[in-house]
């Protein structure tokens, strides 16, 4: 699936032949702010666009079966009955991590919707609060916002016109390095 390859774990499969011309149409962008407020304006854009959550929880062992294990942060467990996925990997953030980290995919219901309404910041999403941590959201297999909270890394997907909406509401973006882009601010 197209979420693993983000998210960092192999993907294969017909997700792989659609890629291509979903790159086409949309682009990688970063925020050049990190404010709180950036935030809470990418997230509920993401929100009004998205049908999918991932989020990496601790995987401190190695578990059998584990679409039957606890999803081991008390936050998460009343969400059990949105999960659509669930898998573990070494690789998040396209990192190659010491430890596996637990991944799981939700559907986009009511109640994830204001679970994830309730965590105001990105670095509120830290296992060191108790919360999951790396929320990417995602319509279908494509994704729209994906984060590495602890790094307080984030990366909008967009095309044009959603640039566009987002430039509007006040998020300032530029393309990655190599691309045309706006140059940076200068204190």
């Amino acid at each position: 699936m197209l979420l693993r390859a983000i998210a960092g774990s192999p993907a294969g499969g017909a997700a792989d032949d659609n890629r291509e011309a979903y790159v086409e149409d949309r682009q990688r962008y970063f925020p050049i702010d990190y404010s709180d407020q950036l935030w809470r304006r990418l997230r509920d854009h993401a929100l009004s666009q998205a049908d999918r959550l991932v989020i990496a929880l601790p995987y401190p062992f190695i578990a059998q079966g584990l679409a039957r294990q606890p999803l081991g942060l008390p936050c998460v467990e009343g969400l059990r009955g949105a999960v659509l996925e669930r898998y573990a990997s070494h690789i998040r953030a396209d990192r190659l991590r010491e430890t596996p980290s637990q991944f799981v995919c939700l559907r986009l219901d009511d109640a994830v919707r204001a679970f994830v309404g309730d965590i105001a910041t990105l670095e509120g999403w830290s296992w060191k609060r108790g919360r999951p941590e790396d929320p990417c959201f995602y319509r279908g297999e494509q994704p729209i916002l994906t984060t590495d909270s602890p790094n307080s890394c984030i990366t909008v997907y967009a095309d044009r016109t959603e640039r566009t909406v987002l430039e509007q509401s006040g998020v300032r973006l530029v393309e990655p390095l190599g691309a045309v882009a706006e140059p940076w601010p200068t204190p």
